[in-house]
């Protein structure tokens, strides 16, 4: 008998989300010594982070989905960040990552609900 190992719906989205978002955190953390002057307000914004997070909880199959994965899309900006930085030679402060994680967790699922109310979701939600 043989057995196979589907990844669910929602699983997709979520790995979409976890990993987009550490790159994401990665990608501001070099940003901020490599782009010039004019852009570099770009690796140093919230709104760059809250954009990446609502285009990531678009991929949600469904509303709870959504919500998840905004919340999860910037805990991962955030820990993605950190490591870049540690890698470049910065100090990471603890006190700052829980600030962010925290921040992440309070705006990342009402970025993931926004996403909802502008696409229709698929499935109808039974959790």
């Amino acid at each position: 008998m043989t057995t196979h190992t589907h990844l669910a719906p929602s699983a997709l989205p979520l790995a979409a989300a976890a990993s987009g978002g550490a790159v994401v955190g990665v990608l501001t953390s070099f940003g901020q010594g490599w782009l010039p002057g004019a852009l570099s307000s770009l690796a140093n914004s919230g709104g760059s982070w809250s954009l990446a997070a609502f285009l990531l909880a678009l991929l949600g199959p469904r509303r709870w989905v959504c919500v998840a994965s905004g919340a999860l899309a910037l805990a991962a900006m955030v820990l993605g960040y950190d490591l870049a930085s540690l890698l470049r030679g910065y100090a990471v402060s603890g006190v700052s990552t829980g600030f962010w994680l925290t921040a992440a967790l309070t705006v990342g699922p009402l970025l993931g609900w926004g996403a909802v109310n502008q696409k229709p979701v698929e499935t109808p939600d039974t959790a």
